[in-house]
This record gives structure tokens, sequence and C-alpha cells, in this order.
């Protein structure tokens, strides 16, 4: 019950505002009031809190699988660069490279024979197999 509709029900009663019962209770109910408008805001600030924590849950769960198919995709990098010769820091981008000072390009270092060789041996046969195809040229289109 708000504080005007306890007054006005005191007053039905015949008591009077200034009556020192009637102001303590309605003291009383003011801050009985006060504290549960306190409560709800309470309640309110923990709530968003909760959908926050749920975000950042979220969020936090994304960025592991993030960070997982990152380093998945390194090492399949980092094995291609092996096996095509060339540096795996920077593929021969970067002048500053401590591994080969922006030379690493494919075909510098010695590529890895058990990726490359099942390749060229496959290579003569992908070609004739494409010319022997209506409208093959033999040369690989990009997409």
């Amino acid at each position: 019950m708000d504080p005007k509709g306890f007054l006005q029900l005191l007053s039905q009663f015949g008591l009077e505002m200034d009556e020192p019962r009637v102001r303590l209770l309605t003291e009383m109910l003011a801050q009985t009031e006060s504290a549960n408008a306190s409560a709800a805001a309470v309640e309110e600030r923990l709530a968003r809190k909760k959908r926050t924590l749920a975000k950042l849950e979220r969020l936090i769960e994304e960025n592991r699988q993030l960070w997982e198919e990152n380093r998945e995709l390194r090492e399949r990098l980092d094995s291609l660069a092996e096996a095509l010769g060339a540096c795996a820091e920077c593929w021969g981008e970067d002048p500053a490279c401590r591994r080969c000072r922006g030379r690493g390009r494919p075909g510098y270092f010695l590529p890895d024979e058990a990726f490359l060789l099942p390749l060229l041996r496959a290579l003569p046969r992908q070609r004739q197999e494409g010319a022997s195809r209506p409208g093959a040229s033999g040369k690989t289109e990009a997409v």
C-alpha cells in the first residue's frame, strides 16, 4: 500500500497525520516501499548481469573454437610450406624474417619429396585425361 492510501485509510478512522504513532507508521511504510523498489532494481541489475554473463560465455566459447581452428590451419599451412620448400614464417614476403630474410618463396628450401613425388607422378596422367575430354585444354582454370 502506498503512503497516500495509508493516510486516507487512517483519516477514515479519525486518526490525524500529526499524531506520533501515525507519523511513525507512515515513515515505516515509506521505508518499506523504498526497500521494495530497491530490491526490484537489484533484481533487474542481477538479471542484466546474468544475460551479459551468458553472452560473455558464448563469446568465450566462440573465441576458443576460433583459436583451435586457427591453430589447425596454421599447422596445415606450415606443412604445405615445408612440402613446397617455402618459409613457413613469411612465405618469402618479409625481408626482416629471421629464417629466410624474405627469400623463402616456394622452392627456396628443399621441398618435401614425400609430398611432391606423388603429385609429380600424377601430373602426366592428369594432363592426358584432361586432353582426352572434349574442350579440355590441359590448363587449370581459375574458379
